[in-house]
C-alpha cells in the first residue's frame, strides 16, 4: 500500500511540474532553432557575398545589422521565418563591400518561437565578420586572375604599386619575396607578394611575372627550358599556378611550343617587348 501510495504522489507531482511550466510559459521543451550559414565574409570593394538564415522547427523576427555601412551593407534589415511555411524557412541576406575596412553584422533573433509557442533565446546574436580588401586597378600592365594571382606583364613593383587603390583606408604596400622576406629592389620575381595592410589585416597577392617561370625575375634560357620539359612531360607545372600564368605566354589558358617559341625570340630580340 505505500508503494502504491508513493507511486500515486510521483505521478501527481509531475502533473502538477507540467501545468506549472505550460501556465508560466517555461521554455521547456523547446525544439526550434535558427543558425547563420557563416561567421566570416572576405571582400573586394564593390563585390558581394551571400549567408543565409534559417530556421528548423521555428518562426519570428530576425534584425540583421551591418555596424559600419561605409565598409559594408545589407540587403535586408529584418526577415520574417516560418519553417512551416515552403520556402520561409531560410532568408539569404547579401553582403556588398562600400569601401576598404573591417565591420561585423550582427544577426539578433528579437522575437522566435518554436511550434510549440514556446520562447527560443530572445538573446541569441550572432556576429558575422567582414573584411574588405582594396581594389587592384588592371589593364594590359596588370592583369587578375581567378587564383588570387596577379599578372605583371613587366618585371617592375611600381607598376604594381600604382594600381592599389585603397580608397580612404591608411594602408601600407609590401612588396616581398616568395618566403615573405622584404624585397631589397623593385625587380618582380614570379611568386613574389603584394601586401597590402589595412587596419591590421593584410591582404596579400601572388605576383607572376609574364616570362619568369622559374622566379628569378627574368626571362632567359632557364625559362624556355621549363617550358619545353613541361611540353615533353619530364617536369609538369601545376595547372593555373604562379608558374603556369607565369608560362603561359600567349594567354590562351595552356601550355605549349607556341610559348616555347614567344620565349626564344623575346631573348634573341633583346628589345625586351614581346612579339605580337
Amino acid at each position: 500500500m505505500k508503494k502504491i501510495k508513493q507511486t500515486l504522489m510521483g505521478a501527481a507531482l509531475a502533473i502538477i511540474a507540467i501545468a506549472f511550466a505550460v501556465f508560466t510559459n517555461m521554455p521547456a521543451f523547446a525544439t526550434g532553432s535558427v543558425t547563420v550559414s557563416k561567421n566570416s565574409l572576405s571582400l573586394a570593394i564593390g563585390g558581394s557575398d551571400t549567408f543565409t538564415i534559417s530556421a528548423t522547427n521555428a518562426a519570428g523576427r530576425v534584425d540583421i545589422v551591418s555596424a559600419d555601412e561605409s565598409v559594408a551593407m545589407v540587403s535586408h534589415d529584418v526577415v520574417f521565418l516560418d519553417s512551416g511555411i515552403t520556402n520561409e524557412g531560410e532568408a539569404p541576406i547579401t553582403v556588398t563591400a562600400e569601401g576598404v575596412g573591417v565591420t561585423t553584422i550582427t544577426v539578433t533573433l528579437t522575437d522566435v518561437v518554436t511550434f510549440d509557442e514556446e520562447q527560443l533565446s530572445p538573446s541569441t546574436t550572432y556576429t558575422i565578420n567582414v573584411v574588405v580588401g582594396p581594389e587592384i586597378h588592371t589593364d594590359t600592365v596588370l592583369e587578375a586572375t581567378d587564383s588570387n594571382i596577379l599578372l605583371l606583364n613587366e618585371g617592375d613593383f611600381s607598376d604594381v604599386e600604382s594600381r592599389v587603390d585603397a580608397g580612404e583606408a591608411a594602408a601600407t604596400i609590401s612588396h616581398l619575396r616568395s618566403d615573405e622576406s622584404v624585397a631589397d629592389n623593385d625587380v618582380v620575381k614570379t611568386g613574389d607578394i603584394l601586401r597590402i595592410t589595412i587596419g591590421g589585416v593584410n591582404f596579400d597577392y601572388v605576383l607572376a611575372f609574364l616570362g619568369d617561370v622559374n622566379g628569378d625575375g627574368l626571362v632567359n634560357s632557364g625559362d624556355y627550358i621549363k617550358i619545353k620539359k613541361h611540353i615533353m612531360e619530364s617536369e609538369t607545372i601545376a595547372y593555373q599556378s604562379k608558374t603556369w600564368f607565369a608560362a603561359d605566354i600567349n594567354k590562351n589558358n595552356t601550355i605549349t611550343s607556341a610559348d616555347y617559341v614567344k620565349v626564344r625570340l623575346y631573348i634573341m630580340d633583346g628589345t625586351g617587348e614581346w612579339r605580337p
